[in-house]
């Protein structure tokens, strides 16, 4: 039988005040800063504001935009860039590494999505009753 390695997150509290399924992340293990994303299992992409990205030294001026993902069109004006990114969570000592769509709104709430996040464990589940996340790898 393999041998997994699971940890219960529980959800916090976003702008709405109401308990969402979430996790902070480190873009540098040193950072005393963490950023708190919300969980979207709906979501394709993990999508953050530029405004994030200048703070940790993305270069945007160096990318070209890309068309907004369909979560995003029509509902902001926005440029978006696709950028691959490195970040740390609290229970892993490895980075994951994941393009993420960099979006030109604060309007936008830090999102991890399934590509790049979820596909790096054997299980994410969702414990609405309890308000809790359970990482699985």
């Amino acid at each position: 039988m393999l041998s997994s390695k699971e940890i219960s997150i529980p959800y916090n509290k976003l702008l709405d005040n109401n308990l969402r399924p979430s996790i902070s992340i480190k873009f540098d293990p040193s950072d005393t800063q963490s950023v708190l994303c919300l969980l979207d299992s709906g979501a394709d992409f993990s999508t953050f504001p530029v405004s994030i990205g200048k703070k940790i030294g993305v270069d945007f001026r160096d990318e070209d935009p890309i068309n907004p993902p369909s979560q995003i069109s029509g509902k902001i004006k926005c440029k978006c860039y696709k950028v691959a990114t490195s970040f740390y969570v609290s229970w892993q000592t490895e980075s994951i590494s994941l393009y993420v769509i960099w979006v030109n709104s604060d309007k936008v709430y830090p999102v991890l999505g399934r590509r790049g996040f979820f596909d790096k464990f054997k299980e994410v589940v969702f414990c609405e009753e309890e308000k809790k996340l359970i990482f699985r790898w």
